[in-house]
């Protein structure tokens, strides 16, 4: 019975060691910082056309690519860009700012949305693991966020797996 007890045991706290990191329960954390990352595969798709596809992407979501794209790179197959959402917060209604990168390669992309900072029209700026533990409603906050976030990931996902017929 006692060897069952610690074998238990052993296997808990195993797999929470490989559980993901998350603050307050909702937003993935890597080293510390919010961050949201995945690959994804389009195996009838070069890199070529990926990269055409993820700078599409970009023009179709933010009101100005050129703005919001900061690096680009079509030989590594990579765009950074610098966005932001805004979210129903109380009566603040703030922007969160956060940094997207699209890499790709021949039948896959991966991105990585991460650098998340929350600033509304009362001049408050921090990062999002810095938001005060004070403040009434973080978990509401962190719900939106996520939300937002997902919105954002589904609507690549979906864009990149669009094939787009050139036959006008």
């Amino acid at each position: 019975m006692r060897k069952c007890i610690i074998q238990i045991l052993f296997s808990i706290i195993s797999f929470s060691s490989f559980a993901q990191e998350t603050l307050l329960d909702i937003l993935p954390l890597q080293n510390g910082i919010v961050t949201y990352s995945g690959v994804a595969k389009v195996d009838s798709l070069d890199k070529n056309a990926l990269y055409l596809k993820a700078k599409k992407w970009f023009v179709s979501t933010y009101k100005s690519a050129k703005d919001v794209i900061q690096f680009e790179d079509k030989e590594s197959g990579e765009i950074t860009g610098k966005g932001n959402f805004k979210i129903a917060y109380y009566t603040r209604d703030p922007y969160i700012s956060h940094n997207i990168t699209i890499t790709v390669k021949d039948g896959r992309y991966k991105y990585t949305i991460t650098q998340f900072s929350y600033s509304d029209n009362q001049n408050e700026k921090f990062a999002i693991e810095n938001f005060p533990n004070s403040w009434a409603g973080k978990k509401k906050l962190y719900l939106k966020i996520d939300e937002e976030t997902k919105y954002l990931i589904s609507s690549l996902e979906k864009h990149m797996k669009t094939n787009i017929k050139d036959d006008w």
